[in-house]
């Protein structure tokens, strides 16, 4: 049922200011739940409808930010209900969403990334341009927006690096450990804690898509358009946790971009010239080291390499994106993140997936038959699989054994390691021992053939007593032939 419409509201504060466009957020997960929507309160900027195929969670939101309507689909837009839309959806679905709305004339804010391939990227950046006027295609990569990035590109367009000929990047960090200190408001089933962040086709791939995209967009806009020369990541059909790019930009220009969500790397980018270096962090601002010394006094809106103002990537930059497309749509002019901007970097990440190579060090088995022919074909449960001994004993499992392994892990964010298999050899479930639920865990153990139990509460020897015995029991419940205990590696 469509609810009364509200007159649209100027800026607070700001009486004079023009009225906001009736916007439609599409897509409440992580993203929209813990950044969007918080940035477009800031703003003033409320939305007049939420889109999402599960209600309790768009009308959850809807609540904390006065939104009038939740709708489960596009389709149920009424035409002209709408003149801008934010799609933060899944990355598969960025694209299928976004295309119909620029079609309609609807201008659109795409959340990283823009596309998963070349050819929606192009035709997304076509379909803005065909209308007359042309509607605003803005990507979310607010990294652009850092004032380190910019008084990067700075020093590359101004020559102070002389001749750019070689780059170094490396992001990662592992996900098993991550701080959730960026992620206050993070709800249940969103984001990294939602299995469709670890299937391949709604998360359109693993780390070169996800975190790549934010790595590979800035590299290109510093440096231009790039050919891949060879690419390798550790995918075993599921979605990839480590990748390597080998590159070439314009001019010569080679390098490397690494990318890991399971280990910490040193998270900076190198630029190396004929005149000069430039090392600076990727998730502030912060220059880690310049040679020759005195680079670091080119100023970029009267700032110094010394004096990087204080910005958070993590709140700031969100808003100061859609105040960007925001201040483009009512003046008809150009974002700073436009559509057709974000394109090269996709296609690099286009490039990377079509000319993929295994990247054979970061697994070890022989595959093909089971070495011992024990579990070949059959179910197997591991518990506490993404841990250290659980992932390795997994990768063996599938690898030498040839068994269906079922995961069981505390947590989705904990997936990475464990979700590189496709779901028919590794079926990720969630699994707390700590909850006494007789036909959860029943349900996770019915059907196995084996169960390898090691899901470990480091803080409470009593929480692992009672998981033990509530996964025997279930085992004796359920018919499993083999339950084998492993003890945590502390115990050493």
């Amino acid at each position: 049922m469509k609810m009364k419409r509200r007159e649209r509201r100027p800026a607070l504060g700001d009486p004079e200011a023009p009225p906001f466009p009736r916007l439609a957020v599409i897509g409440c997960g992580a993203v929209a739940g813990e950044r969007h929507l918080p940035a477009l309160s800031e703003m003033g900027w409320r939305p007049r409808v939420l889109v999402d195929p599960r209600p309790e969670r768009a009308a959850d939101l809807a609540r904390r930010h006065d939104v009038e309507r939740v709708v489960r689909d596009v389709s149920e837009l009424a035409a002209g209900e709408v003149e801008a839309a934010l799609v933060a959806t899944s990355s598969a679905l960025h694209a299928r969403v976004a295309l119909p709305l620029l079609e309609n004339g609807v201008h659109v804010f795409v959340e990283k990334p823009l596309a998963t391939s070349t050819a929606d990227a192009r035709a997304l950046t076509a379909a803005a341009a065909a209308n007359s006027p042309p509607v605003i295609l803005a990507a979310g990569n607010m990294r652009r927006f850092l004032f380190v990035n910019r008084w990067v590109k700075m020093l590359i367009e101004r020559g102070a690096l002389g001749e750019v000929e070689s780059f170094d990047v490396r992001e990662g960090e592992c996900f098993h450990r991550r701080s959730s200190r960026n992620h206050p408001r993070r709800a249940a089933g969103t984001g990294q804690f939602s299995p469709a962040f670890w299937n391949r086709e709604t998360a359109g791939g693993g780390v070169l898509l996800d975190i790549g995209s934010h790595t590979l967009d800035t590299l290109t806009w510093w440096l231009g358009e790039g050919t891949v020369t060879a690419y390798r990541d550790d995918s075993l059909g599921g979605v990839e946790s480590d990748a390597l790019v080998e590159l070439e930009l314009r001019g010569g220009m080679v390098g490397t971009v690494e990318l890991s969500r399971t280990r910490t790397l040193r998270n900076t980018a190198v630029v190396n010239g004929s005149r000069g270096r430039v090392e600076v962090a990727l998730h502030g601002n912060e220059v880690v080291g310049v040679s020759p010394g005195e680079l670091v006094a080119w100023e970029l809106d009267g700032r110094s390499g010394a004096a990087m103002p204080t910005e958070d990537l993590w709140g700031d930059m969100f808003e100061r994106e859609l105040r960007d497309w925001l201040d483009a749509i009512r003046s008809a002019g150009t974002p700073f993140v436009a559509g057709a901007s974000a394109a090269p970097g996709i296609d690099v990440i286009d490039q990377c997936y079509r000319m993929r190579r295994p990247w054979t060090g970061t697994t070890r088995g022989r595959g093909g038959a089971a070495a011992r022919g024990g579990l070949r074909g059959r179910t197997v449960l591991v518990t506490g699989a993404s841990g250290f001994i659980g992932g390795r004993l997994t990768e063996r499992l599938v690898l030498e054994e040839g068994a269906c392994v079922r995961a069981a892990v505390r947590t989705f964010q904990n997936a990475a390691r464990v979700s590189r298999f496709p779901p028919e050899a590794v079926e990720v479930r969630r699994f707390d021992m700590t909850v006494p639920d007789t036909d959860t865990v029943d349900d996770l153990v019915g059907g196995c053939d084996t169960v390898f139990h090691l899901a470990h509460d480091a803080g409470s020897a009593m929480a692992n007593a009672a998981g033990a015995r509530l996964v025997g029991a279930a085992c004796r419940r359920t018919g499993v032939r083999r339950l084998v205990f492993v003890s945590s590696v502390s115990v050493y």
